[in-house]
This record gives C-alpha cells, structure tokens and sequence, in this order.
C-alpha cells in the first residue's frame, strides 16, 4: 500500500532534525493517520531524513489501513527489552508524552 492508494487530501511531514520525523496523512473522507520515527540514539551523528520519513509514512499508512492506532510508546523503563541501554530508553520516552503512539488512527 502506497500513500497514493490512499486518495490523501493532504499529506505534511514535521522533521525535528535529531529527534524525531512526524508524518500526517489526511484523507477526502477527513480520517486521519499520524505516524512517528524517533531518531536512534546510535544516529544522532547522520540522521537520515529520508529514512525517518519513510518509517513515519509506513506509520501513518498502517493505522489509516488497520483503521486502528498501535500500542501506547513505552513510557516506562521496566516496559523496555532488556538488551536496551538507558540511553535508548530515555530517547523514546522523552517523546512518549508528546506522540503517546508510533502510529495513531483518528476519525471524525
């Protein structure tokens, strides 16, 4: 499924060089799909705008296709895979307010 596919009223993207990419697609029946990429701790050096829009994108298309948001961001550190640094954790949760989901799905 591609944006196209998706007949979209609007698309806008938000980038946060090094922190993070928001994707928002509106379609002409005034759903709403919001997609969100966090910048890796491990990229903070070469942060690609590319890749970040392409992952909040894939985002925004899923919940307009599933109709559905995905589960909440982490927001805690025992809700983390063991092998996560601290580091990683922090950088997730630090945006776990603002976005609450990595992909959300609105309707009117």
């Amino acid at each position: 499924m591609t944006i196209n596919n998706l007949n979209p009223k609007k698309i806008q993207f938000h980038v946060e060089h090094g922190k993070y990419v928001k994707c928002d697609i509106v379609t002409e029946d005034n759903t709403k799909g919001t997609g969100v990429s966090i910048c890796s701790t491990l990229d903070k050096q070469e942060f690609e705008v590319y890749r970040g829009k392409r992952k909040a994108a894939g985002r925004a298309i899923k919940a307009l296709v599933n109709k559905m948001s995905s589960a909440r961001m982490r927001s805690e550190y025992d809700e983390f895979p063991d092998h996560w640094t601290k580091a990683q954790m922090k950088q997730v949760m630090q945006y776990a307010k603002e976005f609450e989901y990595l992909s959300r799905f609105d309707s009117e």
